[in-house]
């Protein structure tokens, strides 16, 4: 099978996940565990499996009080079972996702206090069933995103 590289996540026959590096507001998506962006883009999946994403920065910030982010995929190959602030967003609350014809927007904030951070850091993280018509691949991309912070937000 080729595998081929794209800048979102991507599950794909035999079947292949694969995160795109696209960066949103100094935000992406990260298939590994770890803290941090590991920069793993790509995984092998199955139908039916449950699929955790990251959600990392890319750059530090000071001050964040809370992310939003916009996500595109095929609702028929992948199901977006919700989204858990941790790391840096740890302790936070997430708002249920907001559903579009394309994907769904996802806010979360920090309650009653902010977060620094000099390196990149896991934010939440995301969790999606695979379908079991998903085909030969499928594609979650991160198309937008803020962080919001005391002095405004920034895209």
């Amino acid at each position: 099978m080729e595998k081929r590289m794209f800048k979102h996540v991507i599950l794909a026959a035999g079947l292949s996940l694969a995160c795109a590096g696209t960066v949103v507001a100094q935000m992406a998506l990260d298939l590994d565990s770890k803290a941090g962006d590991q920069g793993a883009r790509e995984a092998r999946v199955k139908a039916g499996d449950v699929v955790n994403i990251q959600l990392v920065s890319t750059q530090p910030f000071k001050g964040l009080l809370g992310v939003e982010i916009d996500l595109k995929f095929d609702k028929s190959k992948v199901e977006l079972k919700g989204f858990k602030p941790s790391g840096a967003m740890a302790g936070g609350m997430s708002m249920p996702p907001g559903n579009s014809a394309t994907g769904a927007k996802i806010s979360a904030a920090l309650m009653g206090k902010s977060a620094d951070s000099e390196e990149s850091v896991t934010l939440g993280e995301l969790s999606f069933s695979v379908a079991r018509g998903i085909g030969d691949d499928a594609t979650i991309e991160l198309v937008g995103g803020s962080f919001g912070s005391a002095t405004g937000t920034q895209k």
